[in-house]
C-alpha cells in the first residue's frame, strides 16, 4: 500500500473516530470540538559522512474538547479503539467541571465555519528508503565540508521526510480532513578562521513536495578575522553540486 493509499484508507477510520466522539460529547457538553493528527515518517542523520541515526516513526492522536457553558476541558489519547474514545470524551468532561469560566470558550460561531476544504496542494509524498535518505544527508554535508579549507568539521546533517492527515470536526456539523506532506534537510559545519577562533553555523530547507527543493551553494562565507557564518540550503538532488 503506498502513501496515498494509506492516506485514502486512514481518512475514512479517522473521520469515524471523530464523529464518535463528537456523538458522545454530546451527551454532557454544549459544545465540542475533535481533532485527529496522523503522520508517518523516516529520518537519518549522520556526522562527518557516516550515518548516525535512522528512525522510522507512525505516530497519531486524538484530542477533544468540550465547552459546558463557559467551561472548556480537553483530553487526548493515541488509542482510537471505541473504549478509548469513551473515556478520552469523559475525562473531558470531568475537566470542564472544574475549570474557570472563560466568557471566549467555545468553538467559534457556526456561521463562520468552513462549509468546504479547498485543496491546497499539500500532498506530496516521498517514501525514500534509508540508503538512499543517508545519501542526500552526506551529499549534503560533503559538498559543506568542500566548499572551503576552512570547514574543518561538521556538526552533522539530516534528512527528514513524513507525511499523514488531519482530520476536524465540531459541534457545529463541520468534519473535514486534509493530507499534507514536509520533507526537509539540513546541514551544520564549523569552520576555523585564521587565528584559530571556531564558529559554527547551519541552515536547512523545508518544502511540501520533496522534488521542488532550490539548489543554492553555500551563500554565506564571512570573515572578520574568523570564519562567523556558513549557510547551507541544499535539495533533494545533490550531485550537480560542485
Amino acid at each position: 500500500m503506498d502513501a496515498r493509499q494509506q492516506i485514502a484508507q486512514q481518512k475514512t477510520e479517522l473521520e469515524q473516530a471523530v464523529a464518535r466522539a463528537l456523538e458522545l460529547a454530546k451527551v454532557g457538553a454544549d459544545a465540542a470540538e475533535v481533532a485527529i493528527n496522523k503522520s508517518t515518517g523516516l529520518s537519518v542523520s549522520t556526522r562527518m559522512c557516516e550515518v548516525e541515526n535512522v528512525e522510522f516513526n507512525s505516530d497519531g492522536a486524538l484530542g477533544v474538547t468540550v465547552y459546558s457553558g463557559q467551561r472548556k476541558g480537553s483530553a487526548s489519547t493515541s488509542d482510537l479503539s471505541e473504549k478509548a474514545i469513551a473515556q478520552t470524551v469523559a475525562a473531558a468532561l470531568d475537566i470542564a467541571k472544574y475549570t474557570s469560566e472563560d466568557p471566549c470558550a467555545g468553538p467559534g460561531p457556526a456561521e463562520l465555519m468552513v462549509k468546504e476544504v479547498k485543496d491546497l496542494d499539500l500532498f506530496h509524498p516521498d517514501e525514500p528508503d534509508p540508503d538512499q535518505a543517508a545519501k542526500l544527508a552526506i551529499e549534503a554535508e560533503q559538498a559543506a565540508l568542500n566548499y572551503s579549507d576552512k570547514i574543518k568539521q561538521s556538526d552533522g546533517a539530516s534528512y527528514d521526510s513524513h507525511y499523514g492527515i488531519r482530520v476536524y470536526g465540531n459541534s457545529h456539523g463541520v468534519l473535514a480532513s486534509y493530507p499534507s506532506s514536509r520533507h526537509s534537510i539540513s546541514c551544520c559545519v564549523i569552520g576555523v578562521g585564521d587565528n584559530e577562533a571556531m564558529e559554527r553555523d547551519y541552515s536547512y530547507s523545508v518544502l511540501v513536495a520533496h522534488e521542488t527543493y532550490g539548489h543554492q551553494r553555500l551563500s554565506v562565507l564571512r570573515q572578520l578575522s574568523a570564519l562567523q557564518t556558513v549557510w547551507m540550503h541544499s535539495r533533494s538532488q545533490l550531485a550537480n553540486i560542485q
